[in-house]
Formats: structure tokens, sequence, C-alpha cells
């Protein structure tokens, strides 16, 4: 009985344990200045974890300036369509549905 391993069983490693690594990227998606960081450097976290909350006074900004333009968009197309213009009352859109 031969009990020699052969070349590629001998190159085999099994083992148990834990994986630990040295370096993770984390990305956002959306830009922004860290105003808390809600966990510390070593700490365990999970997929979905909240670990930064980001300043969202630049994100109201563009909400703030999306809702203007929306509003202009819709001056602009009330004028150039007057049989659609909004009566005094209507929901900002209203005259726009169904177009």
């Amino acid at each position: 009985m031969n009990l020699a391993a052969s070349p590629a069983e001998a190159e085999r490693l099994l083992a148990s344990g834990t994986v630990e690594a040295d370096k993770v990227t984390v990305t956002t998606g959306t830009g922004g200045r860290i105003v808390e960081l809600l966990v510390n450097e070593g700490d365990s976290v999970e997929a979905g974890q909240v670990v930064v909350r980001l300043d969202a006074a630049s994100l109201e900004a563009q909400i703030t300036q999306t809702e203007a333009a929306v509003v202009v968009a819709e001056a602009q197309h009330a004028l150039d369509n007057p049989c659609l213009a909004l009566k005094p009352g209507m929901p900002a859109g209203a005259g726009l549905k169904g177009v």
C-alpha cells in the first residue's frame, strides 16, 4: 500500500478560521460632506448598514432648484399652450396631466 501523496494533493491546504480584509472600499450613491460617522475603524458592519450621515443642505438646495425649474417650465408651457393654463388653486403639474 502506497501512502505517498501526489504532487497535486501535497499542494492543497485545508483549514478553518476567519477571513479578515485589510482594506475595503466603500462608496456612496451621492457625494457630500460627512456630518456624522456612525462606526469606528475596526467595527463590524453588515450589508446595508448606515455608516455615515451626509450633509443634506446641498441636496435640499438641488430639490428647491428643481422644484423652481418645474414651476418655470409649467408657466412657459401654459404660455405656449393657453388651453392648458393652470387655474387658480390647481396643484402644480395639474395642467400637464395627459399631455
